[in-house]
């Protein structure tokens, strides 16, 4: 047998709990939150919520029910959950165009699995937070933690788009639109969960990226113009102000198109179809 301590209402528990042989872990999800005014909220969806099933059809991995609600946008849809130990079938229709930071269904979701051994539903991201003061020492040491493992993100990005193991469309380049959908998604959860440190993460992200972006060396940007200042410290006299200027202009031109590209996909393509 094996002990388990959980806690329950602020109470640590303790259970004695004898594993079956063999073991198995079936994929469910797990609703974490539900948006005001949404489909989810007039069909009677509820936060802890578990959905085992859409259409019939049991989930095999986790990205299956946003996968397959974006298939059936303004299609009537039958989701099976699990609430209470009673299984009933719920029937929604995803919204094709959803409001500013809420998807088609307007639930916030995270992976669950059962484990067929103990008979336990485990719920990932289940964990908890709370704000602690650090000194200014550990507040520097923290940030720049942050700010390596984002950089080891950045660059692991395309040997994970090779891989296959992340999708073109999770790693495109989003303009203000886009970060103002995911802003007001994580603006949401800091507000339902009770945790500003969700939203204050992602605005450290976004500031981040800014400053990672303007220091790439490119044209038009200030990391273009170090690469002009390092050229002339190497040729021991400076460059041409119209050859310098010609350059930082066609840089703008592709900056602006590329932004252009951007504001584009995120209108014909907005990135709320990416949350369930």
């Amino acid at each position: 047998s094996v002990i388990l301590s959980v806690q329950r209402n602020g109470e640590t528990i303790t259970a004695n709990v004898m594993p079956e042989a063999g073991t198995s872990l079936q994929t469910y999800v797990f609703i974490s939150s539900v948006a005001a005014d949404s489909p989810a909220e007039a069909v009677g969806l509820q936060a802890d919520d578990v959905i085992t099933a859409f259409n019939g059809e049991s989930l095999s991995t986790f990205e299956d029910l946003p996968e397959k609600t974006k298939a059936n946008l303004g299609k009537e849809i039958a989701l099976t959950v699990l609430r209470d130990g009673s299984e009933m079938e719920v029937r929604v229709v995803p919204r094709v165009n959803p409001p500013q930071g809420q998807g088609s269904i307007g639930i916030g979701i995270v992976p669950a699995y059962q484990d067929s051994a103990v008979g336990a539903l485990l719920v990932e991201g289940g964990m908890q937070q709370s704000l602690v003061s650090l000194t200014l020492g550990e507040s520097l040491r923290y940030s720049l933690d942050r700010i390596v493992y984002f950089l080891d993100t950045l660059v692991r990005l395309p040997s994970e788009l090779i891989a296959g193991s992340l999708k073109p469309d999770e790693a495109r380049v989003m303009s203000p639109i886009a970060i103002s959908q995911f802003g007001g998604m994580f603006l949401q959860q800091s507000i339902e969960q009770g945790q500003p440190v969700v939203i204050l993460n992602y605005i450290a992200v976004i500031s981040i990226a800014l400053g990672i972006t303007n220091l790439l060396p490119l044209p038009a940007l200030d990391g273009g113009r170090i690469v002009f200042v390092v050229l002339e410290i190497i040729r021991g006299r400076p460059i041409a102000p119209e050859r310098e200027s010609m350059v930082h202009l066609i840089g703008m031109a592709l900056l602006l198109s590329l932004m252009a590209l951007a504001f584009l996909n995120d209108i014909l393509n907005p990135v709320t179809h990416l949350l369930p």
